[in-house]
């Protein structure tokens, strides 16, 4: 699996674009190859709150770490 992370820049703001669609399709694929159906919903909402997590604590605080 590859993916294209963007990063822009525009002034003083810096954007980091993450394709989460393609991840979230690639990891819910994963998950329905190799669990049983039991465990699959429980695989989903933790995708959901990783994905969160990540976009709201992660990418707001070292975004301008991650970008010089």
């Amino acid at each position: 699996m590859d993916y294209v992370i963007t990063v822009r820049v525009a002034g003083d703001e810096k954007v980091i674009e993450i394709p989460w669609e393609d991840l979230k399709v690639d990891f819910i694929a994963f998950i329905l190859e190799r669990t049983d159906s039991e465990d699959q919903e429980t695989f989903r909402k933790v995708f959901n709150i990783v994905e969160s997590r990540i976009r709201n604590v992660f990418l707001d605080r070292y975004k301008e770490s991650l970008i010089q």
